[in-house]
């Protein structure tokens, strides 16, 4: 009868060891990236749920941008509109001056007359040039926002003129002050209450997403240290297995 020398199967250490090595470089690769998916049998189905997430906060993103390059275009044509009531309210304390019958010398009435034709070109030329991204925003053409009107019949050549020229002046501000409101309003409560839910509504898909797609270092780390702690127990099996069936042949062959 032969003699046989009973250890454990080297089979069973090498594939535990196996897997333990596979354990330790998935988490590795996590812990070095930073993501706990990074192939499909990480997790199929949060995979699925992560990248429909992501491709949401994109597309959210996208339009989130959208409307912040609306909000810059309000807040320039706030800006232009602004210039135009400087000017209005100039303009309206010229004619005041202007229409002081009895009170103006000829000089100062000629005074007061060239300098509000000045204010009334510069009015003018603002609503004709005043622009966003090259397009037109307050004279009523394709993509304004608003229409204005030019000054027109508006002079300050004697008191009488002047005090007609107020009234007009009064009218063209009731329409600034419109559009100023309108402007204003559809800025606050259209444009920037809808980018303040688009904010919220990424921030939570992001969170969301990183919760399925990033790794959790406390755990990724315990797992790491477990896996190689197996492997070096797989190891030292492994290696005491053969090492025992060696000694026992030395002594066998010993005379």
């Amino acid at each position: 009868m032969g003699l046989r020398i009973a250890t454990s199967s080297p089979l069973r250490s090498t594939v535990s060891l196996g897997q333990s090595l596979r354990q330790v470089n998935r988490v590795l690769g996590q812990l070095i990236s930073g993501h706990r998916l990074g192939r499909a049998a990480d997790g199929p189905a949060d995979l699925i749920r992560a990248e429909h997430l992501r491709a949401s906060w994109v597309s959210l993103r996208q339009e989130r941008a959208n409307y912040e390059q609306q909000i810059g275009r309000y807040t320039t044509v706030s800006g232009q509109m602004d210039e135009l009531a400087i000017s209005l309210t100039e303009l309206r304390s010229l004619a005041v001056g202007a229409a002081n019958s009895g009170g103006n010398s000829e000089a100062a009435q000629r005074a007061y007359a060239d300098v509000a034709n000045r204010l009334i070109d510069r009015y003018n030329e603002t609503i004709n040039n005043s622009t966003y991204n090259g397009h037109p925003t307050l004279n009523g053409a394709a993509g304004s926002l608003v229409q204005l009107h030019h000054l027109t019949d508006v002079n300050l050549d004697s008191p009488e003129a002047a005090s007609t020229a107020i009234a007009t002046i009064d009218a063209a501000a009731a329409e600034l002050s419109s559009a100023r409101v309108d402007v204003g309003a559809a800025q606050r409560y259209d444009l920037e209450s809808r980018l303040r839910s688009l904010q919220i509504t990424e921030q939570n898909l992001m969170a969301a997403e990183s919760t399925l797609r990033d790794v959790d270092f406390g755990v990724a780390y315990s797992e790491f240290v477990s896996g190689m702690l197996r492997a070096r127990l797989d190891l030292a099996l492994r290696s005491h297995q053969w090492l025992s069936g060696a000694s026992v042949l030395e002594l066998l062959d010993r005379p």
